[in-house]
């Protein structure tokens, strides 16, 4: 960072921790050592300290598993992780499983809506990308991504348009264990 910093640059650099390490990964191409130090301050201060002071004892957020929506625990670990809160937090881990207790549905999914006799895979596809992101133990959430394969049409894309984001390329006939442990 020697030199002069463009102002824009300079403003978000002055901001929260989970601003400047993307700042310094994503637009400045700095080392990762460099951009880590301030990953690593999300858990510790700004956004990232805020919403974690914020959990509640039995380890959710908002007063609700999925809803209100924006702030229950499924939409404030979703923010978590879009602001780079470590992968390995323990808070969030154990937050991350108790989705998956209150969640998961016979089918293997996860369905949060007493409406519904089937889980649903856009919530599926997101509750997996969390216990992906926070590094649960893959026989923790295994369940998930074969329900999500079980949803594909036979191209290989799922039915749901969101999921299609999140499974494309996996080929119809694949397992999770076809993608290691």
């Amino acid at each position: 960072m020697s030199g002069q910093l463009d102002p824009i640059i300079a403003w978000l650099m002055q901001g929260d921790p989970s601003i400047r390490w993307q700042v310094k990964r994503d637009l400045l191409h700095l080392d990762e050592k460099v951009w880590k130090r301030d990953r690593h301050k999300i858990h510790q201060e700004g956004w990232g300290k805020a919403l974690l002071d914020l959990r509640q004892e039995d380890g959710g957020w908002g007063g609700g598993i999925y809803s209100p929506k924006w702030i229950s625990t499924h939409y404030t670990l979703m923010l978590l992780k879009r602001l780079g809160l470590s992968p390995g937090n323990r808070a969030a881990c154990n937050s991350t499983r108790l989705l998956l207790r209150q969640g998961l549905y016979p089918d293997g999914g996860i369905n949060f809506f007493g409406s519904l006799k089937h889980s649903e895979t856009c919530v599926t596809g997101m509750i997996l990308s969390l216990c992906a992101y926070f590094e649960l133990h893959p026989a923790e959430f295994s369940s998930l991504a074969d329900y999500l394969l079980d949803q594909q049409m036979e191209d290989g894309i799922a039915s749901h348009s969101a999921v299609r984001r999140i499974v494309p390329c996996i080929p119809p006939s694949a397992s999770w264990k076809d993608y290691g442990n």
